[in-house]
């Protein structure tokens, strides 16, 4: 007959055991889902001229031409 601390850790394993399957058995049902592709966003005019160190903004700012 099993003594009462065999049967524990039998127990014991057995239940790490499971846990293990299960948790490896979830990791891979990852879902992914696809993000819409965003174009890169460009810097403001201003902050592109602190950047560059220009006087002016104006070379940055296209829809501000004289």
């Amino acid at each position: 007959m099993l003594s009462n601390d065999k049967i524990m850790k039998t127990k014991s394993i057995f239940l790490c055991l499971l846990a293990g399957t299960l948790l490896l058995g979830q990791s891979g049902c990852a879902v992914r889902t696809k993000h819409a592709h965003k174009p890169p966003k460009t810097m403001p005019p201003g902050q592109v001229k602190k950047a560059t160190g220009s006087p002016s903004a104006a070379p940055y700012a296209p829809g501000h031409r004289k």
